[in-house]
């Protein structure tokens, strides 16, 4: 039977371990496998801002690749970096390779801007590059004026209180507290010399209020009804009110209008002075004949002549005793 030695066994477990590590640090650095390169593309950086060789690439949270070889130019104006691609992954013409922030610690990794629509760019090709602020640099343009401010609103605050006008207050204040407190005192003894008078006023509202309780049903009732008293009686007062009152101004506007329009004796005698004149005269005129029946009856309720009673009438419109205003 073939018999292996010693050392050949040692031997191939050193090269199954070396082949295991190295298969275990590419699948740990983001290489398909020992056998597949993937795709390599560079990008020119004026500053690294501490990126490294082995840095991750990521695109939307997703580790496609990791930072490759980094030269420096001959220049030193800027640095030539290769990014390893997975095979699987395209990336098109005009994508952006940003340096950004891994974590809150400092450590960089370099984020894709993959552009839509475009062709895929050959493999070694030089992509656009960027640089993102850090979390650091953000926070300080963030915090700087904050941190002005502050300074601003401590130093005020320094000059309020070290300034005479406060110290003012603050004796004030003092003032005020020790009145307050000589108030309180008073109050309290005041409070304490009449509680029995606050406990029988106490007790006399609480009868009040259980009163008002018990009856609050009745009280209800009564307001109700009284409410609905005084409605009915202002409503009907005040409808036959404005009946009334409509009823009188509508009346009187008919006579404006007749006396307006000429109609009925009243506008007659507005419009027509002669009628007002005759009727006047009529009025003196059959006032003086009452006068002069009421004088000499016989003169026109005689069975007779009545010569007697027109001579008598002479008589006395002669001696003056009678005069009237018609004969």
């Amino acid at each position: 039977m073939f018999k292996v030695s010693n050392e050949t066994k040692v031997g191939a477990l050193a090269a199954l371990s070396i082949t295991i590590l190295v298969l275990g640090y590419n699948f740990l650095s983001g290489r398909d496998s020992l056998w597949s390169s993937g795709k390599t593309y560079h990008v020119k950086f004026n500053d690294l801002k501490g990126l490294e060789k082995s840095n991750p690439i990521m695109y939307k949270g997703y580790r496609i690749g990791q930072v490759g070889k980094i030269v420096m130019d001959k220049s030193g104006q800027f640095f030539d970096v290769a990014l390893d691609i997975q095979k699987e992954i395209k990336i098109t013409e005009g994508s952006v390779a940003s340096i950004a922030d891994k974590d809150f610690f400092g450590s960089k990794a370099i984020a894709f801007t993959i552009k839509q629509g475009t062709k895929e760019a050959q493999d070694g090709a030089y992509l656009k590059g960027d640089a993102e602020s850090s979390l650091v640099e953000s926070l300080g343009t963030t915090l700087g004026p904050i941190a002005t401010r502050i300074d601003s609103l401590v130093a005020s605050l320094n000059g309020t209180i070290n300034s005479g006008a406060l110290q003012g207050t603050i004796a004030n204040l003092e003032i005020t507290t020790k009145n307050l407190k000589g108030v309180s005192g008073k109050i309290d003894q005041m409070l304490l010399d009449n509680q029995e008078k606050l406990n029988a006023i106490f007790t006399n509202v609480e009868s009040i209020t259980s009163n008002l309780k018990n009856n609050n049903a009745i009280i209800n009732k009564i307001l109700s009804n009284v409410d609905s008293i005084t409605y009915k009686v202002k409503n009907l007062e005040l409808q036959k009110t404005v009946k009334e009152a409509n009823a009188a101004i509508a009346n009187f506007n008919a006579i404006l209008n007749n006396i307006q329009n000429g109609e009925g004796t009243l506008s007659l005698l507005i419009k027509d002075p002669k009628l007002y004149n005759d009727l006047d005269k009529v009025s003196k005129d059959l006032d003086a004949l009452i006068i002069d029946i009421n004088k000499y009856p016989k003169r026109y309720f005689s069975i007779g002549s009545g010569k007697k009673a027109d001579k008598a009438r002479e008589e006395d419109m002669k001696n003056g005793e009678y005069n009237p205003t018609t004969k």
